[in-house]
């Protein structure tokens, strides 16, 4: 339970209406983003994609598990339930050390020395990425577990 609700969305209005209301469509319309949208993603914050949940893809009740290479060769569908596999964050990094990194001046250090990261292309709003601070207490204690206390 200490990483859920763990990444952001922030929205930013587009609207300069003292009446405007965040609205479920409002939303929706600036996820999609719709033209005529009265918000916008303004960023995100997000965790390492080393700190997921799951290390290989699989299904725990199924209990079926498969590295990348056997997930490239076999698919993402579960062959017990036939359902879609979760899919591991050993999947996800090894598909990140494939693109291209994005160059220094992408990303730019804000006077907090937050590093955001911005899209060249402009298809996804900025982003940063953080550490969570349990695991930031476990490396100060020297500790390999995150912090109880």
């Amino acid at each position: 339970m200490a990483k859920m609700g763990r990444e952001a969305t922030v929205f930013v209005t587009k609207n300069d209406d003292p009446k405007f209301k965040i609205t479920y469509q409002a939303i929706t319309d600036a996820i999609k983003q719709a033209p005529d949208s009265k918000l916008k993603i303004g960023y995100t914050i997000e965790f390492y994609p080393e700190e997921g949940k799951y290390h290989f893809t699989g299904h725990r009740n199924c209990n079926f598990v498969q590295n990348p290479k056997e997930t490239r060769a076999n698919g993402d569908i579960c062959p017990v339930c036939k359902r879609p596999l979760t899919v591991g964050v050993m999947h996800r990094v090894e598909e990140l050390a494939k693109t291209e990194q994005w160059p220094d001046e992408l990303s730019k250090l804000n006077p907090n020395g937050v590093k955001w990261i911005i899209d060249p292309g402009k298809n996804h709003p900025p982003f940063v990425k953080l550490v969570p601070l349990n695991e930031i207490i476990a490396e100060s204690l020297h500790s390999t577990v995150p912090a109880k206390k």
